[in-house]
């Protein structure tokens, strides 16, 4: 599960690497900032496809960044589809 990345503050620098290949069905709520020189990175790690976060409709926001600075997010799958109208990001 994603439990540890969402119950962790970030600090400069600081770098979440999620493996190629998984898949999770979860939301992530980031907290912590970096600075400009120091940013917090969410990435993948290893060969293969890219990290997969699915939301399924469940949640309004798949990955969650409120009230935080210099996040830089990369090579990562991200998506939130189903059925239901809503508002989803």
């Amino acid at each position: 599960t994603l439990y540890n990345v969402n119950i962790r503050t970030y600090k400069p620098g600081d770098s979440i690497l999620l493996k190629s290949g998984s898949v999770w069905e979860s939301r992530l709520v980031l907290k912590g900032s970096g600075v400009e020189n120091a940013p917090i990175v969410l990435s993948s790690y290893g060969e293969g496809a890219k990290p997969h976060i699915m939301g399924n409709g469940k949640v309004n926001q798949v990955i969650l960044l409120d009230n935080v600075d210099y996040w830089k997010i990369n090579n990562l799958e991200i998506s939130n589809k189903t059925n239901v109208i809503g508002n989803r990001t």
